[in-house]
Parts: structure tokens; sequence; C-alpha cells
């Protein structure tokens, strides 16, 4: 889905993320009608939610790194590996 990379230049500071802060909805209301008004005009709303499902996605994950949590690009081909391995054609 090409729009979703224009979704990278859309992310702005958000304080919509649950449990982090006090959500000034006001705030995150005007966020969302934003984000909708750089989408074309023949979005559907299956279009929206993924665009919004996107922007909490990037948030937590922003947020992640902000507290510290986070691996290595070893550690993570690591994981991948063991993932690979347990879903091997003959795991039944």
């Amino acid at each position: 889905m090409a729009r979703g990379f224009a979704l990278a230049s859309l992310i702005l500071e958000w304080e919509g993320i649950p449990g982090v802060e006090a959500v000034d909805m006001t705030h995150v209301r005007d966020q969302v009608i934003e984000l909708i008004r750089t989408l074309p005009e023949d979005s559907t709303l299956e279009d929206i939610h993924y665009h919004l499902y996107v922007r909490e996605k990037v948030e937590h994950g922003l947020k992640a790194i902000d507290d510290g949590r986070l691996v290595s690009q070893a550690q993570a081909e690591n994981r991948v590996q063991e993932w690979l391995k347990s879903s091997g054609p003959n795991q039944h």
C-alpha cells in the first residue's frame, strides 16, 4: 500500500498512547482529523483504520526506544533464526 509510506512524514508528537500519560482528547482528535485530511479523497474506512493502526504502532515503537527497550541487529537476526527453526516443515 503506497499510501502507508506517506505516513512516515505525518508522525508528530502524539500523546495518544494508552497508559503513557494523561491525554488531551481534543489534541488527539485534531491530530486524527489532520491525518485523515492528508489521505486521498477516495480513501476507505479500511485505509483510515490502517493509517491509524500504523501510527499507533510507530508511536509505541518510538516510546520503546525512548525507554531503552530495543535489541541489536544481531539479536534480532538470532531471534528470527530461532523462530524459523521452531516453525520448520516437520514441527507438528
